[in-house]
Parts: C-alpha cells; structure tokens; sequence
C-alpha cells in the first residue's frame, strides 16, 4: 500500500470512528426534564396567545415531531384551559413534553409548564409503564403510558399501536368545568353533553320558551323543519366561536323547549371542521352538521350550520 492510499485510508477510518462516536452519543443521550429556573422564565401571562405559545413551544431547544393535539376547557369564570402536547425524539427514545395555555376574553395568556413537562414514552418501540397526575385549573389530569386495558375510554386515548400499547389521559373535572371534545361538543363534569339534563317544559309561544332558557350569544339565525324550529345564536371569546342551538318543538298549539346543545370552534381551524352529530329530543330525530351539508344555512366566523330531520 503506498503511502498517499494508507493516509487517505487512515482518514476515512478516522472519519467513520467519529460518525459511530456521534451516533451512538445521540443514541445514548436522553432529554432532561426543565430545570426550576427554566420554568419561571417561562411561566408567566403574555399578552397574547401567540406569544404565549411561542414561549412554550421553546422552538430550537428539542428535536420537535409533531403534535399530539390540543384538549380544550372551558373554566367556570369563562377563561379557557388548554393542554398542549407536542412529540420529541432523541435517537430511538420518544417524549412527550405537554404545557397548559389559559386564556381569557383579552386574549391574556398563561403559561404553566407540566410537571413533569418531558416525559419518556418508549423506547426502541415499547412503551414504558408508567403514570403521574396533576392537578390543574380543569382538576385532576391522570396521566398513564403502557399497555391499554379493553375498559379504557377510548376518548381518552392519544397513541395507541398495533399492541395496544400507548399514551392516555384521564380527567376528573371540577364541578362548572365544561369539556369540549374533538368535535367541538361541550360536555359538562359528568361527561354528558352541555344542555342534555335539561328538562323539557310547554310553554304557550316560541318567545316564552327562548326567555325561559335565557340562550347564550346572538341570535344569528334560525332552521326551520317542518313544526320544529332549530334557533342558533353564536357569540366569539377571543379566537373562539361559541355556538349554542335550541331546538323548540309544536305540539297543537303549544311549545316543548329545554334541552339545546353547545359547541365552541377555534377560528382558523374551520377547514378542519366537519361534524356531523344525531340526537332526538321529545322525539324528534335531528342531525346537526358543521361544515358538512353542502347546503348552508347558517354561517359565522368561517363555519357553517345545517341541521336535518329525519
């Protein structure tokens, strides 16, 4: 071998020992949880959502993936509550790293970093056993990763694979804290649907039964079908569209009306909305449709109302 091919060879030897170094450091390396001192330069209120966000978001500072989606509250005092989840990866390790956004009518925004905020999923595809709790302005978030039970709900699921392994979180709301599911779909802190409770009552005109429901929002349209008449009003918290719809059924000469149904939608995400709900009240059989139907009925912020009987 001459002298220029050993050197030359000795260099590609070298250049490959340095790249399994550095493969194996990544490799081996795992992300630490924040410090005290990172959290309180973090958690603070901004004065808008964005900036909120950016702040938690910490851009750069983790090997970002993806996101695993927001969960939505909506607190007694109006404000809403927000968790957001975001995937990071180191090597063959995966994390979950979440933090809480609230904000109100201004748009004012809070920060709170989970704790903990990163959290090891699994590793070379297992999921690790795990769980932790934290308590929150919604209640309690009982976290818990591993192998799913068939008697988890299944709403509560946010990764699962093919061996049913994954990532979950269970909530136990405070009373007067209202949930909104992946549809939009407000459910109160026993899971049932906002307005569902409700008793239905005659009352002798239309008029009479909306004041006694006393709806929240302005009224910016209403369905009608056949003797049912679907009335929606509609009313904006910050970036949110809130939506409430009631349903005021003629028997004869007179008027059933009780039950009625919430929704709240973030503006900007209307081309990702596309709901289709069925319910029956003193039976009637309807289906309320958000961006679904083809014919529009009611529109607001971006987003468009149909409702059918069946």
């Amino acid at each position: 071998m001459t002298r220029k091919l050993f050197i030359t060879f000795l260099v590609a030897l070298l250049i490959l020992l340095t790249s399994m170094k550095i493969y194996h450091f990544i490799a081996e390396s795992t992300i630490k949880d924040l410090t005290d001192e990172e959290r309180s330069t973090i958690e603070k209120t901004y004065p808008s959502y964005e900036e909120a966000e950016m702040a938690a978001e910490m851009k750069g500072q983790f090997p970002y993936i993806g996101t695993l989606g927001n969960r939505r509250y909506k607190l007694p005092d109006g404000r809403y509550f927000i968790i957001k989840q975001e995937e990071v990866a180191q090597g063959q390790r995966y994390y979950i790293k979440t933090y809480y956004l609230t904000v109100d009518q201004s748009g004012q925004t809070g920060v709170a970093m989970a704790d903990p905020t990163i959290v090891l999923l699994s590793e070379n595809g297992k999921y690790k056993n795990q769980s932790w709790q934290e308590h929150t302005p919604a209640g309690l978030l009982q976290y818990q990763t591993g192998t799913l039970d068939n008697g988890d709900n299944p709403e509560d699921i946010i990764t699962i694979n093919d061996n049913r392994e994954g990532f979950w979180l269970h909530d136990q709301r405070r009373k007067g804290v209202v949930k909104i599911d992946v549809s939009g779909h407000w459910l109160d802190h026993a899971n049932y649907y906002e307005g569902y409770n409700e008793p239905m009552k005659a009352y002798q005109t239309r008029h009479e039964a909306l004041e006694a429901i006393k709806p929240v929002g302005n009224k910016i349209g209403e369905i009608k079908r056949g003797q049912s008449v679907y009335y929606v009003y509609a009313k904006s918290y910050h970036h949110f569209a809130e939506w409430m719809i009631v349903p005021v059924f003629q028997y004869h000469k007179k008027y059933t009306a009780g039950k009625y149904h919430r929704y709240s939608f973030e503006e900007g995400d209307d081309e990702d909305i596309d709901v289709q709900f069925t319910d029956e009240i003193a039976g009637h059989q309807f289906i309320i449709q958000f961006n679904h139907a083809k014919e529009e009925r009611v529109r607001y912020k971006g987003v468009s109302l149909n409702i059918t009987e069946k």
